[in-house]
């Protein structure tokens, strides 16, 4: 009897954690209108279908051209906004305060903007182990999501990858 018990509990825990698991229907989540993932999550889902289907209607900005803007002014003026928005970032945060992995880290990130550069998507990858930011990870999207990126250029849809490094200066 005590068997047939221990069994039949250990059985309803394992489906327990599958329909959990299962209840999630893909690993994008969403924070003030931006659907956010990491790299990782969206491959494991679906091998990245999905990011894939996403980044085809946002193509890299050095492809676009922007009828409110001059081509050649185009590169500079991204670049400026997206520096200062890893300017902004690292003010907002305290980086010594977070836990990095090892030595080094990196952040790779991707914002796909809408037609009036609106930030819609981020999607980020760490470098080294990407589940092992969880006090970096939600600053950096709330961060984002909630960021003026006024001054880019608007009229299509686009995307700019980026890096930001760090070093950690905490002592192990």
């Amino acid at each position: 009897m005590k068997t047939t018990l221990t069994i039949t509990i250990a059985f309803l825990s394992l489906s327990l954690s599958y329909a959990q698991q299962s209840a999630k229907t893909n690993p994008f989540d969403t924070l003030n209108n931006l659907v956010f993932v990491n790299f990782v999550d969206s491959h494991a889902f679906d091998g990245g279908a999905t990011l894939n289907a996403i980044q085809k209607d946002y193509p890299n900005q050095n492809t676009v051209i922007f009828e409110n803007i001059e081509v050649d002014k185009k590169d500079s003026i991204i670049y400026t906004i997206l520096d200062q928005f890893r300017k902004d970032f690292e003010a907002y945060i305290t980086i010594e305060s977070i836990t990095l992995n090892g030595k080094k880290d990196a952040i790779y990130f991707e914002l796909l903007f809408d037609e009036q550069a609106e930030l819609k998507y981020l999607f980020y990858n760490w470098k080294k182990e990407p589940h092992k930011n969880q006090e970096f990870d939600p600053k950096f999207i709330e961060f984002a999501s909630t960021y003026d990126f006024s001054g880019l250029p608007t009229g299509t849809q686009f995307s700019q990858c980026r890096s930001i490094r760090y070093k950690n200066k905490k002592k192990k």
